[in-house]
């Protein structure tokens, strides 16, 4: 008797492994297409944070600079040849260095954190691509 009970809790124990691992698989179907490339671009990122995981390299262009909040928006390199209308996906980043200016072209490192259910890349480090042309 005791042999069927320990054979049945063995069997409905491993239905439930995979069964979580069904679960798991299809709700981080996005995670699989996630990109390897480093440094990562902005879009990809934002398409699927949650599946960012660990130090992580982006490279971007400075949308705005909230200088007292010390953080700054991020988007995507592809976006500065953008007409009027095109859907932008902004990266809010916590920086406490030097602030770059609007329109620069940079490379973070850090992580991404969620904070009150949004995503926010932590930054450790920033370097300037380019600095942006002033008119």
């Amino acid at each position: 008797m005791k042999t069927k009970l320990a054979i049945a809790a063995t069997l409905v124990l491993a239905l439930s492994v995979v069964a979580l691992s069904r679960v798991s698989r299809s709700s981080d179907s996005k995670c699989l297409a996630f990109p390897e490339r480093r440094p990562l671009d902005v879009n990809p990122l934002m398409e699927a944070p949650q599946c960012a995981k660990g130090k992580l390299e982006i490279q971007g262009m400075v949308n705005s600079v909230l200088a007292e909040k010390k953080s700054l928006i991020v988007i995507d390199l592809s976006e500065d040849n953008c007409e009027d209308g095109c859907p932008v996906k902004r990266l809010p980043v916590s920086w406490l260095g030097t602030m770059p200016s609007k329109g620069d072209r940079i490379t973070l490192t850090g992580e991404v954190k969620k904070k009150d259910s949004k995503f926010l890349f932590i930054a450790e480090s920033l370097r300037s691509l380019s600095k942006a042309v002033r008119q």
